[in-house]
């Protein structure tokens, strides 16, 4: 089965192999934040009660994870894409495990959101950026960005199975990414914030993660990013028994 997963997942990966440059217009949106408001916003460090010394470093975390909302809720268009093609009903009766076409998807977003958090740190370095961290905490602050692809993707399979076409996933796409971004202390301190938005960032989980990465960054130790890795491993959990149950109950339907 991780055979057939893995030359499912190379039919994904396919196209960036072939032309590498789209992997850096998939993550452009993630480049011109990084660089545009890295900058325009470096004046926040002034303000009284801001305690890190980059705003750069401050928001790398952010946009790490924005990242990976992005290419996570955009992984259902190519299900739909599928959906509509038949490919899906062709997998479907092929000789191969069924959840394989959803995990191959899957571990597709992963590999990708690696590159590209890769890529995203490197240019944080050369802009200037300190990011101060052992071994164990780069592979952390590398994996947590994964974990969170991986569940909203597990969520965008999930809605492209429900709905089954592209104007409705462009919806949810709208709908759900920036706002679910503002509503975090993504691109400011929480005390900042307007109370209302510091409360519903409680239970955001752009912000648990967002705050797993900074716990991390700071070297807080493990009782620091404990809670927001056990709610983080929960949400990914739940993501994916939706995706599962979502996946089996389109099987039912055809």
């Amino acid at each position: 089965m991780l055979r057939i997963i893995w030359k499912m997942t190379l039919r994904r990966m396919n196209p960036l192999l072939k032309k590498p440059v789209a992997i850096i217009i998939s993550m452009f949106q993630s480049i011109i934040w990084l660089v545009l408001f890295g900058n325009l916003f470096s004046g926040i460090m002034k303000i009284p009660g801001f305690e890190h010394n980059s705003y750069i470093a401050y928001l790398l975390p952010s946009i790490m994870i924005m990242n990976a909302l992005f290419i996570g809720i955009y992984l259902g268009l190519g299900t739909v894409s599928d959906l509509q093609s038949g490919v899906m009903q062709r997998f479907l009766v092929a000789p191969i495990g069924r959840l394989s076409i959803v995990f191959s998807d899957i571990l597709y977003l992963a590999v990708l959101q690696f590159i590209q958090s890769a890529i995203l740190i490197l240019i944080s370095l050369l802009m200037g950026a300190g990011i101060p961290f052992g071994f164990w905490g780069a592979l952390l602050y590398m994996i947590v960005p994964i974990i969170f692809a991986m569940a909203v993707g597990a969520l965008s399979i999930s809605t492209a199975l429900i709905t089954r076409r592209h104007d409705s996933m462009i919806n949810v796409m709208q709908f759900c990414s920036l706002p679910l971004m503002f509503l975090s202390s993504a691109f400011i301190p929480q005390e900042f914030m307007p109370k209302w938005i510091s409360w519903i960032s409680k239970i955001n989980p752009v912000e648990w993660t967002v705050s797993l990465e900074r716990t991390v960054m700071n070297s807080y130790g493990i009782l620091g990013w404990l809670p927001y890795a056990i709610l983080l491993l929960v949400f990914l959990s739940a993501s994916l028994g939706f995706c599962i149950y979502s996946f089996n109950r389109y099987r039912r339907s055809i």
